[in-house]
């Protein structure tokens, strides 16, 4: 019989860590334990964590928690039922976020993640790039690598051209090289 969704506890995470006090707990991987939230004063412990890992669990929210993770630099929660990122807007130190397998639409919520390098946000529900779903990753000049394949928006003429034309800096799409010159018909060289 399986276990019932659970909410992470602290003395999970000292098991896992191995550590003494929450406050010292940098990285923390809790893949396939059932997890379906992390209650907000025990993310408010955890003010050094800069890895965390909670694929393959119960996750359909972040919550109000995440906001307490300010140093956090990569975030794994791919593999869960999230049908938002609502709650990470405060992860303002975040540089690699990978989210796929979820249920995900909206990408408002990465628009003040100024810092990310990294997105991937592969086989979730993000419709086409059009208005609101494209505004909030304008501000993201940093994003090098996206992965949005097996999406919706995946599926547009014009998707690898409006992402290169959103995101200056990135480099990789969907796993491939962006051609930029191909994108703005330039021959090949």
């Amino acid at each position: 019989m399986a276990a019932a969704p659970a909410a992470l506890t602290a003395e999970d995470v000292l098991e896992v860590s191995g550590e003494d006090d929450l406050r010292c707990v940098t990285d923390l991987v809790l893949r396939h334990r059932g997890i379906a939230s992390v209650p907000e004063e025990l993310a408010a412990s955890l003010v050094a964590l800069k890895i965390l890992s909670l694929s393959h669990n119960l996750l359909s929210t972040l919550g109000s928690a995440f906001g307490h993770l300010r140093a956090l630099e990569r975030l794994n929660v791919g593999f869960n039922a999230l049908t938002s990122l609502q709650g990470i807007e405060n992860c303002v130190a975040l540089t690699h976020l990978y989210a796929p397998n979820n249920r995900i639409r909206d990408m408002g919520p990465l628009s003040k993640l100024t810092r990310l390098e990294t997105v991937c946000l592969l086989r979730n529900s993000v419709p086409e790039l059009k208005g609101e779903v494209v505004i909030p990753l304008l501000g993201l000049t940093r994003v090098r690598e996206l992965d949005l394949a097996g999406n919706p928006c995946a599926t547009s003429d014009d998707y690898a051209a409006t992402l290169a034309n959103a995101l200056p800096s990135l480099e990789t799409l969907d796993g491939d090289p962006l051609d930029r010159a191909e994108l703005c018909g330039a021959p090949a060289d």
